[in-house]
């Protein structure tokens, strides 16, 4: 099995020290280590790496930063954001400038070896935490809170596809080719889930969702 390689941003080593530690015995080598997000993008000017671990309370450079220049320069990195920070708009401005997994650094360890297996698949990866938070920040379906399983229930099989399709960039077409259905179906029903989930756009309703692709 192909070892998978890793660069590890992060200005604490304490913390890096604990990642070190903890991927010494999985199937994930550390080839980079940077100490501010400056010091990330000169390291990638150079080498490379499968997945990128990014704290965004750096100096000189934090890791918001480092995904906006990424993004601007069309430069494609599988990220997993690693930081402290339980905040909705850390969270989804790293969703939008395409961090594929979300993690806190109380969360369970194990859960960092998963983030960076999946993210190296192209998968997403989001704790608990950080899901029950989105969810409760963003979610409301009359008037009562819910969680992601709650939140599955809320929507049919058919609203499910809908949503998973969007978050994967699907436009009307498509989803109406994929799912056999016609256009106009496709926008009445995200029109409806516009309207439950409090979101105007496409865009804002696929990224009420996008911590659900996971599969």
């Amino acid at each position: 099995m192909k070892r998978i390689k890793v660069h590890v941003a992060d200005n604490h080593s304490l913390i890096f020290d604990g990642i070190k530690s903890l991927l010494k015995n999985s199937n994930i080598d550390i080839v980079g280590y940077s100490k501010n997000g400056l010091e990330l993008i000169e390291w990638c000017k150079l080498n490379n790496c499968d997945v990128i671990v990014l704290d965004l309370s750096m100096d000189v450079m934090n890791g918001i930063e480092v995904l906006k220049y990424f993004k601007q320069n069309a430069i494609s990195k599988k990220i997993v954001v690693f930081s402290s920070y339980l905040d909705i708009l850390f969270i989804e401005e790293t969703i939008k400038m395409g961090a594929k997994s979300y993690l806190l650094k109380d969360d369970n360890p194990e859960n960092l070896v998963k983030a960076i297996n999946n993210a190296n698949l192209g998968k997403t990866f989001y704790s608990t935490k950080v899901k029950k938070y989105l969810v409760e920040e963003h979610v409301t379906s009359k008037g009562v809170k819910g969680n992601l399983k709650i939140l599955k229930e809320l929507l049919s099989d058919k609203e499910l596809k809908i949503v998973k399709l969007l978050v994967n960039d699907h436009n009307t077409v498509q989803i109406g080719e994929e799912m056999n259905i016609t256009p106009s179906t496709v926008r009445s029903v995200t029109s409806k889930l516009r309207e439950r989930f409090k979101t105007t756009t496409t865009v804002g309703l696929a990224l009420r969702f996008a911590f659900l692709h996971d599969d």
